[in-house]
């Protein structure tokens, strides 16, 4: 509820300054990410505003949002009584900062992060153009150098936006991962087998199938490869890593007992209270060999 709420009031903060600057603010709504319901709104109107600094400003209003009502919430926590309320604002500060920082701060997807970057780079649609760049720079490293990039822009834009590219294609590797191991865990095995499956091929297989299908066609024209040899050493590292196990060694909890054993239970709730017998010791049949008290049978009996 505490996420839930933040993330209400962060989506309002995005359609009110959008509104403040005259923008249309068409749509809000939920879209559902790794099964898990996510509101936004569309303020794609906003590139329609000259001015940077409003874009930047309706891009930055959402964490904005979210990072006054953190404050509020921290300072409510401090004079709160203890209780449900303390509790609750203490979830909802915490959550609000740690999301605000860690997902809609960060460029590497289409969260707030990601605007306010392309906006500051001056870049309308940053990341289909940052990929096209790296894919051209990736095929040049490994083919010949006369292929003709996607868009003539500056050097150093260049370079940046493929240095962004890279960053983002580990970032998303990761993160698709971690999703597909999280919804084969959250769900029943059959259908966890199902979304993982389609998390990983849809995300992470696609892509990689769609780029070797380019390469694919480069050797078809009789491209020659620029580093055949380091390319091949690349592979057998790649695939030598990826079936060496990680661990030699599976720890796993477990209880060490008999292979016969036997399980007594009293006829009436009690404790031990001696124990007449050692570990390994040989028993006869008949033999004590634990004594117990039961305060509720002697109560009884002596009542």
């Amino acid at each position: 509820m505490a996420i839930g709420f933040s993330k209400l009031l962060h989506e309002l903060g995005h359609a009110y300054t959008a509104a403040r600057y005259g923008c249309r603010v068409p749509v809000m709504g939920l879209a559902f990410m790794a099964m898990l319901p996510m509101p936004y709104t569309d303020v794609s109107d906003a590139w329609r505003l000259s001015s940077k600094q409003q874009r930047l400003a309706i891009g930055a209003a959402g964490m904005i949002t979210e990072i006054a009502l953190a404050i509020i919430a921290t300072f409510a926590w401090n004079f709160l009584p203890d209780g449900p309320v303390r509790s609750a604002a203490f979830l909802l500060s915490s959550s609000t900062w740690l999301i605000t920082l860690s997902v809609n701060l960060s460029p590497l997807m289409r969260f707030d992060g990601y605007y306010l970057l392309s906006d500051a780079w001056g870049i309308e649609n940053l990341q289909a153009r940052a990929f096209a760049i790296a894919r051209w720079r990736l095929r040049c490293w490994l083919f010949a150098d006369n292929q003709e990039p996607p868009e003539i822009l500056p050097k150093a834009t260049m370079s940046k936006m493929v240095v962004y590219s890279y960053i983002t294609w580990l970032y998303r590797l990761i993160v698709f991962t971690g999703l597909a191991l999280l919804v084969y865990h959250f769900f029943f095995k059959l259908l966890g087998i199902v979304l993982f499956a389609v998390e990983i091929v849809w995300f992470i297989a696609k892509p990689i199938i769609a780029e070797f299908k380019q390469w694919r066609l480069l050797a078809k024209q009789a491209i020659p490869l620029k580093h055949p040899k380091l390319i091949v050493l690349s592979v057998i590292f790649i695939v030598v890593g990826l079936i060496t196990p990680w661990h030699d060694t599976v720890y796993l909890p477990a209880i060490l007992r008999a292979e016969r054993h036997t399980t007594l239970y009293p006829p009436q709730p009690a404790r031990i209270a001696q124990v007449l017998v050692t570990p390994g010791q040989r028993v006869t049949q008949g033999q004590l060999l634990f004594k117990l008290e039961s305060p509720k049978l002697e109560d009884d009996i002596f009542a």
